[in-house]
């Protein structure tokens, strides 16, 4: 990986040049993928990981409906 580092010199603009760049590879999910790859992950976890991932999604999704709007005034 190559990153160029423009602006101007100074320890306040690196510290705020490479603020950035954590919170752009984090935004883009290379941190993520780093700690994925650190070990092998068999097919059959990943699936399993995958699904599970799903079923928590959707329950998320169920309890936000029946809790129906969060800004509504109740009178």
């Amino acid at each position: 990986m190559y990153v160029e580092v423009k602006g101007k010199q100074g320890l306040e603009e690196t510290n705020r040049a490479l603020k950035y760049l954590s919170k752009r590879m984090k935004k883009e999910g290379v941190i993520d993928e780093i700690y994925a790859r650190q070990e092998f992950v068999k097919p059959s976890k990943k699936r399993n990981m995958k699904r599970n991932e799903a079923i928590r999604r959707k329950r998320r999704e169920e309890n936000r409906i029946k809790r129906g709007p969060q800004n509504a005034v109740s009178r």
